[in-house]
Formats: structure tokens, sequence, C-alpha cells
């Protein structure tokens, strides 16, 4: 059967607008950042200079919308430290994944020493907070909510202190062990007991990989 060249001509249509060149993306780009779209900007211009690194406009269109995002990241960081370090901390560390991504491309941006200061201090006196907190938590039988303070201490400042012996301490105070016993069998169905219990221990097994169980012995 022959199919309608209009079928053709709107499927060839359709490749075509998904198939924007690198110097069209920097184009859509430039005009997301103009409006303010940040996010739109940044993922057209990323996808810009993935399809042709060396495309000048692709590394003009994310050269501006990374300074942009920079720039808005650490006004959010230095907002937030006037009012809760751990949020500003936790704001730090999301920019610094995005600086990592940002390196991932032939772009380099402008160094700014002073926020690099401020943010160390930052997260230095973020994980201060929360090493002082899981101590406490740990002084109060609370083990398993120590360990998470002491963890998010580390992802401030790995190795703040002693934090990595406090992590293995607070793991080894929260672990429940749990042992599956054998079933007495007081019905006389043959079997029974062994086939519960083996299906309990296999069961606990399986999942004492899970999130859930992480406590779990």
């Amino acid at each position: 059967m022959m199919r309608s060249p209009h079928r053709w001509l709107v499927f060839g249509l359709l490749l075509l607008a998904g198939c924007a060149s690198s110097s069209q993306l920097a184009r859509q780009s430039d005009e997301a950042l103009e409006k303010g779209d940040l996010r739109k900007a940044y993922e057209k211009a990323r996808r810009a200079l993935d399809k042709e690194p060396g495309n000048a406009a692709a590394r003009s269109a994310f050269a501006n919308v990374a300074t942009q995002l920079s720039d808005d990241y650490k006004g959010r960081v230095l907002r937030l430290a006037a009012v809760d370090t751990l949020a500003a901390a936790r704001m730090a560390l999301d920019f610094r994944s995005a600086r990592t991504e940002f390196a991932r491309y032939p772009v380099t941006l402008p160094e700014d020493p002073p926020y690099r200061e401020r943010e160390t201090r930052i997260l230095g006196a973020a994980a201060r907070i929360r090493y002082h907190e899981a101590g406490r938590s740990m002084a109060a039988g609370r083990p398993k909510e120590a360990m998470r303070r002491y963890e998010e201490c580390s992802g401030f400042v790995p190795g703040y202190g002693d934090v990595d012996r406090k992590v293995v301490e607070a793991m080894e105070r929260a672990i429940a062990r749990v042992a599956v016993l054998p079933f007495e069998n007081q019905v006389g169905v043959p079997g029974l007991g062994h086939g519960l219990s083996g299906r309990i221990g296999e069961e606990a097994l399986r999942r004492a990989g899970s999130p859930a169980l992480r406590f779990t012995r």
C-alpha cells in the first residue's frame, strides 16, 4: 500500500525539528536566558556543546548561562547563611555539584576567591553543628539519629575531626541483631515449623540490604 507523501513530509519536518544544530541551540539558549529561564537556557547550551564542543556560539552561550547560574547559586548560599547555616551548606554542596558539571565542558569561568572562602567557612560551621548534635544524640541513646548527623557532618567536610570513627561507633550501637529460631510445630503438620523458619530467614536475608533494614542484622 502506498504511503501518503504528506506523512513523509510531516515525518521529515519533525526529524529536522529534533536535530537542531549547535548554533540554533545556542541561539535558543540566549533567548531563554534573556527571558530569565536559567534551566532551559542551560539545557540548550549544554546540548549545543555536547553536539559540537568547538562551536564558538555554543561555548559563548554556555559560558553566559553558567556564569549567571553561578551568581544565582552564590546569592542563594550567602542569603541562606544569614538565617540558616545548614540550609546554606546544603545549597553550597549543590553548587559544588554544579561546578563539577560545568568543568566537564571546554569553558573557563572566572574564579571568585572571596566566595570560595565564605563557602568553606559555611561548610565548616555546618559540619561543627551536625557533629555536636550527633554527640548529643549519642548521649541521649539515639544512635540512629546520631549516625545520620555524623554522616551529614562528613558530607559537609569529609574527615571532619574524628567523625569517621564516630560513624563506626554510632553504627555499632544502632544495629539491632535479630535471630530467626525454629518454630515449634504444635499442629502436627509435617515440616511446618522448619518451612516457616526457613522462609522467614530467606526473606530476612533478601531484604537485608534495603534502606528500611539498614540497622538490622
